[in-house]
């Protein structure tokens, strides 16, 4: 029972701090591209109507996605390597 509550902490722990990770810096170059497209030199200055809130929100989609699996690999591989030696 403590081996099954330990690899479910592994595994929420991986996949949480994958998807987070995932987000911020896919966050970060969305915005750095927006950036680069519009000619700012400045994260302040991007216009508000310029739909970067909307990209953001759709790039959310498969940073949580791609987070999550990468999560579930990284916490696989560490269970293996704790309990399977």
């Amino acid at each position: 029972m403590k081996i099954q509550t330990l690899k479910f902490m592994i595994f929420s722990a991986s996949i949480v701090l994958s998807s987070i990770v995932f987000i911020v810096v896919g966050s970060e170059i969305i915005v750095q591209l927006a950036m680069i497209i519009l000619g700012v030199s400045d994260k302040n200055l991007i216009p508000e109507d310029a739909g970067i809130g909307m990209i953001t929100v759709y790039g959310l989609i498969p940073e949580v996605i791609f987070g999550s699996i990468t999560g579930w690999y990284i916490a696989d591989w560490l269970c293996n390597k704790i309990w399977n030696y």
